[in-house]
């Protein structure tokens, strides 16, 4: 019963702190979080994976439990997205921060992905409820990954895509 009322208080508090227009500046100040009278004392085991975004978030969600009113227990920086998802569904941990990908991929075994990212959001949260997970309210950070190159190794080898690359590579 604690997971469900913590699903439904945490993700209506954390809903709340938003960014502005400009994503450089948040919104949120002092006070901003309130109290919710439903979460007095409850304690909510907040997990999370071992590296460093994954992290922060976890301190995060446990900050935003804390102003609310709850008593969050630290569960975060376990390894491995299997740990942490096995984790969740046997009641280790209430509640942590995931991909919608990872979700999709590794836990749901799904191999056909949605390119829209509300497509990927709406396909996890609805097959995913079979296993008893609720995800909440799609979070507007993005974290899309892109290849980075040097401009001059990009130029000495005439490569400019990823496929480009695996091709260089394998006629050296």
């Amino acid at each position: 019963m604690v997971g469900a009322v913590a699903l439904v208080m945490v993700g209506a508090l954390l809903s709340g702190c938003t960014l502005s227009q400009n994503a450089d500046q948040t919104t949120a100040g002092g006070g901003s979080i309130k109290k919710i009278n439903a979460l007095n004392a409850v304690q909510i085991k907040v997990g999370s994976k071992e590296f460093d975004e994954q992290l922060l978030l976890g301190q995060i969600a446990i900050i935003a439990l804390q102003a609310a009113g709850a008593s969050p227990v630290d569960k975060t920086n376990i390894t491995g997205s299997s740990n942490v998802r096995q984790a969740l569904t046997s009641g280790a941990i209430d509640l942590y921060w995931e991909y919608t990908g990872t979700g999709w991929v590794t836990y749901l075994k799904q191999t056909s992905v949605p390119t829209d990212p509300v497509a990927l959001y709406n396909s996890v949260k609805q097959k995913d409820a079979a296993n008893n997970v609720t995800w909440w309210a799609r979070s507007p950070a993005n974290d899309t990954y892109a290849m980075a190159v040097n401009s001059s190794a990009e130029q000495q080898y005439h490569v400019s895509t990823l496929s480009q690359y695996a091709a260089l590579a394998k006629s050296n």
